[in-house]
């Protein structure tokens, strides 16, 4: 229970205040912006990414050990019609996202 009341905070942080100030930031300045999270960090990156429509591209996003499904991209998931829960980061950042595991993982 613990993790899945962890993954849905991770994913509300990222979607009702990272969201929010990764647009704003990305309107006010010309900065690269470069997101690195780790295990549900990355939820909190990706959501804040997919939640609402950006100005701009974010440069690139840094997931270590992430704590996501491996379908989070899928094109289209098996069985559904319908494509991974973060595929849209895919076109919301311009360098390849980039993620580390382990065997552990």
């Amino acid at each position: 229970m613990f993790g899945v009341a962890m993954k849905d905070r991770a994913g509300r942080v990222g979607a009702q205040g990272g969201g929010p100030l990764l647009r704003d930031l990305l309107t006010a300045t010309d900065a690269h912006i470069h997101l690195t999270g780790h295990s549900y960090g990355c939820k909190v990156c990706l959501s804040a990414v997919c939640s609402e429509p950006l100005p701009r591209k974010v440069n690139s996003i840094l997931l270590l050990q992430p704590a996501i499904s491996y379908l989070c991209f899928a094109e289209k998931l098996p069985d559904l019609d319908q494509h991974g829960g973060y595929r849209e980061a895919l076109s919301r950042v311009e360098q390849p996202i980039l993620s580390t595991f382990s065997t552990a993982d």
